[in-house]
């Protein structure tokens, strides 16, 4: 992906966050998901999922057998262990490869932190240190904010927005609500 969404574009620089998904607890972990994906079973699966017969074979099938249903009412055996999806070990050697990626077609890497855990976030910035390019933790930088952000000196549309979205109970039972910085949700409104 880096490759065909980034680099192909020959960036300057190249931003790499922290991706929600690294540190999600599954079944499997990528490494393992994606060296399945590369075999002939990985490569008819995804075929069968883009066929528009077996997603209506599919809509047929779940109109009247509803798996969910059914392993609901079976005894379920015992879960499976979960594991983080990428390993720290396996983080910072994405971090390393993205940037090595990165110079090799003359781009500057900066890492970024946002809402990262804080043993990826340490990663990220020994790594950065390591290969001495910039790291911005944003999520510091939020957090260190908050009071400000409540108080609506500091981004009071934001603010506002937010109060509106989960309402001030929540807000005040989880701060990380007020550095929501997905950006998706907010539709329409001015910024300040």
């Amino acid at each position: 992906m880096l490759e065909h969404y980034g680099l192909a574009l020959a960036p300057d620089f190249v931003v790499a966050s922290f991706g929600a998904n690294d540190a999600r607890l599954v079944p499997v972990d990528a490494e393992h998901e994606l060296a399945a994906d590369a075999t002939w079973v990985g490569a008819a699966r995804w075929t069968l999922v883009k066929l528009r017969t077996f997603q209506l074979m599919r809509r047929l099938i779940f109109s009247f057998y509803d798996p969910l249903e059914a392993a609901s009412e079976t005894p379920q055996a015992p879960a499976r262990p979960l594991v983080k999806a990428v390993t720290l070990k396996d983080y910072e050697r994405n971090l390393r490869r993205i940037h090595r990626d990165a110079t090799s077609r003359g781009a500057k890497t900066i890492f970024l932190s946002v809402c990262t855990p804080s043993e990826y976030v340490d990663a990220m910035r020994q790594t950065a240190s390591a290969l001495r390019i910039p790291f911005v933790d944003a999520g510091q930088i939020f957090s260190d904010k908050v009071d400000a952000i409540v108080a609506g000196q500091v981004y009071p549309a934001e603010a506002q927005y937010y109060r509106e979205l989960y309402g001030q109970g929540a807000l005040d039972g989880f701060w990380r609500y007020w550095v929501t910085t997905d950006g998706a949700t907010r539709t329409g409104s001015d910024t300040a």
